[in-house]
């Protein structure tokens, strides 16, 4: 890095983030996949695969709304679906 004529070189930068919302972003693509897809997402196999993180679901007419929880902090991550599937009959 360069600044006023002085360079400074550095080895190894590391970030470090307080939040999970890695964790959040990638559970709540999959949640969003299988409602699309199937219609439902399927909590207990949620939970199973990512027992750090508490999975609500809140139902509400057309749409759903999921509240994603990080164990022993006071970490939360909600979003809503609107269910469009419609079973082929």
């Amino acid at each position: 890095m360069t600044k006023n004529d002085k360079t400074q070189r550095y080895e190894k930068v590391e970030a470090v983030y307080a939040h999970p919302l890695g964790e959040f972003i990638a559970l709540a693509m999959q949640i969003v996949d299988k409602e699309i897809t199937l219609g439902e997402f399927n909590l207990i196999l949620g939970q199973f695969y990512n027992p750090n993180i508490e999975i609500l679901r809140i139902k509400a007419e057309k749409t759903k709304i999921y509240v994603l929880h990080k164990l022993n902090t006071d970490k939360s991550f909600v979003f809503g679906v609107k269910n469009l599937f419609q079973p082929v009959l």
